[in-house]
């Protein structure tokens, strides 16, 4: 949960880096806008990918873990971390600075998409039955996270498709961003 949030937040804070003017002469030099964003994403993308990397060697190393772990659980954690981490830089993706111009709105809606990804196990519990299937479109945060904390009570197929889950919802994320930024004169 916390590689998601942080991941977010970098990535907003990527997007928000440079004032408008800054981020106009920085495009013009590399000649295309596409570039521009396509280094963002790269650049947070690289600096998730050593944090998630880290939140799984830190407990290997310093022998955090009740049993020892095996290279089936170091690769599972590593690719739940990492699609977490992706998850967030799409999420606020969807809020850059370009898109969404007022700061608080921007946070807001991050923030509220992290807070119902979060909890849409519990969402399950309380919806009536015959529309239980709309949190089937909600980040697919919780059914990882919950993966990870019940890892034997989900089967070998269960298990890969809840850690391949994410990787096409943020690309889908992102070219709904893609499409906006078009819109938006990008």
């Amino acid at each position: 949960m916390l590689l998601l949030l942080i991941s977010s937040w970098l990535a907003y804070s990527f997007f928000a880096s440079q004032e408008r003017v800054q981020e106009q002469i920085t495009i013009l030099r590399l000649g295309s806008a596409k570039k521009f964003y396509a280094g963002v994403l790269c650049s947070v993308f690289l600096l998730t990918a050593l944090l998630a990397l880290c939140s799984i060697l830190y407990p290997i190393v310093f022998d955090k873990f009740d049993e020892p772990a095996t290279w089936e659980h170091v690769t599972v954690g590593f690719v739940a971390h990492l699609s977490l981490a992706i998850l967030g830089i799409a999420i606020a993706a969807l809020f850059n600075s370009r898109l969404v111009m007022k700061m608080s709105y921007a946070i807001g809606g991050i923030l509220a998409m992290l807070a119902i990804s979060f909890s849409q196990g519990k969402l399950v519990d309380i919806l009536p039955p015959g529309i239980q299937w709309m949190t089937w479109v909600l980040p697919p945060a919780f059914p990882t996270m919950d993966m990870l904390m019940n890892y034997e009570e989900y089967s070998v197929l269960g298990r890969i498709g809840v850690l391949v889950l994410p990787f096409p919802y943020s690309t889908g994320l992102l070219a709904i961003c893609w499409q906006w930024m078009k819109r938006k004169d990008l």
